[in-house]
């Protein structure tokens, strides 16, 4: 099954994404949260300040983190979330698919590789 084919229209998903998140990186300034669903890791993250040397450190802890699973991770990005979908992409992160949500709103799903 394609990945946009099980996620899409599931808003349960992004509640039960929630449910299960392990943290792997704990930080003063954020918390990178990992998640093993449907057999793909799923990311997520608590941000409590930004700047340009908490990016610095995102970077490198996810880099760490990257190397050590050695397998794409995936996060669920709503569309009206701009500044998300930017810091993705700033990890180099691409747009797998687009999906909508049974709200009615619309996300993305973004990958690592």
């Amino acid at each position: 099954m394609m990945l946009c084919q099980w996620v899409s229209g599931d808003l349960e998903l992004s509640q039960e994404l929630r449910a299960g998140k392990v943290p792997v990186c704990i930080r003063e300034d954020y918390i990178f949260y990992l998640e093993f669903y449907e057999n793909l890791l799923w990311f997520h993250i608590d941000i409590k300040r930004w700047s340009p040397q908490v990016k610095k450190g995102c970077h490198k802890d996810f880099a760490l983190i990257e190397n050590l699973v050695g397998k794409p991770i995936y996060a669920l990005i709503r569309e009206d979330d701009i500044k998300l979908a930017r810091f993705a992409k700033s990890f180099g992160w691409s747009e797998k698919c687009q999906i909508s949500l049974l709200d009615g709103s619309k996300a993305f799903i973004y990958a690592s590789a």
